[in-house]
């Protein structure tokens, strides 16, 4: 399916054709065909990487070209900053509530979308924020936490008491991975979009003598420097500096450094530096030192 033929707003779709995507990938494509822009409940659970948030954004500039008001839940802070990162410069309203659990936050509803914890939401329903009664869309990032110990039984009351103040919300879940997916699309009365589809196959094989040995081929991985081969190069870098400029290194110098052996290097000699003439002014390298009392 072509992004020029889909139904979503121009500018995004603009956006969309410049960042070189031209093309929905064929989970993405299933989701338009079964209502995803028409209000549609929807539980999508596809493989990670195969376009799940694009999905949701496409949903919901939707819903504000039509007027509505999008709020969009994720288990994590850091979740949180990075989706408000990725849906800006769009050309809406991007607000985020992860903070304090006790404040109504009634500025947020100036935004289109609110990005928020589900902790937040719930906190902000029991504060009774006046804007979530204007929220035409809810989009559940991470949907199988609702089976956590932890968070699943807060975003579970999210979702229930959402539903209740706002009967015609349209409910977006996203998942990789939920176990029982039957179950869930049928308590949120919602369509269920199921893939395997992957933008790049996944392939087992055997790691072996720097070889990956799949079924049908095999590999050769490039083998990568250790810490030690970076200190030898650089032993001998400044060997060939000292000789160069007719210097020597300290006779105190520790043999792991002279032999180029694994090792700390503690000091450098700056060539650049202009030698005393008289060798008793000459500091005393630091492994020549006397150790301070422990």
């Amino acid at each position: 399916m072509q992004v020029s033929t889909i139904t979503i707003p121009e500018k995004l779709k603009e956006l969309y054709i410049s960042a070189g995507i031209a093309e929905l990938y064929p989970p993405q494509a299933k989701c338009i065909d079964e209502g995803l822009l028409t209000g549609r409940n929807l539980l999508i659970s596809i493989p990670t990487a195969s376009g799940k948030t694009l999905i949701a954004e496409m949903a919901m500039h939707q819903h504000i070209a039509n007027g509505g008001k999008c709020l969009y839940t994720v288990p994590l802070k850091a979740l949180a900053s990075e989706k408000f990162d990725e849906f800006g410069n769009k050309g809406v309203k991007i607000g985020i509530a992860t903070g304090d659990l006790d404040r109504r936050d009634d500025m947020l509803g100036r935004n289109d979308i609110i990005v928020a914890t589900s902790e937040k939401v719930d906190s902000l329903l029991r504060n009774s924020s006046s804007w979530i009664a204007d929220i035409t869309l809810l989009v559940i990032d991470e949907i199988h936490l609702i089976d956590s110990d932890g968070r699943g039984p807060t975003l579970e009351m999210v979702i229930a008491k959402l539903r209740d103040r706002n009967p015609r919300m349209q409910i977006i879940g996203l998942s990789a991975t939920i176990g029982n997916p039957q179950l869930l699309a049928g308590w949120l009365d919602a369509g269920l979009i199921t893939s395997t589809w992957r933008p790049v196959d996944l392939r087992q094989g055997v790691f072996c003598d720097n070889r990956i040995y799949f079924r049908e081929s095999e590999r050769k991985i490039k083998t990568v420097s250790k810490n030690y081969d970076d200190i030898n190069s650089s032993s001998t870098r400044l060997k060939r500096a000292a000789s160069a400029s007719s210097l020597s290194l300290p006779d105190g110098m520790p043999k792991r450094l002279q032999n180029g052996r694994p090792g700390r290097l503690h000091a450098t000699i700056p060539l650049s530096m202009p030698m005393p003439t008289n060798s008793s002014a000459v500091p005393r390298p630091r492994w020549e030192r006397p150790l301070l009392p422990a």
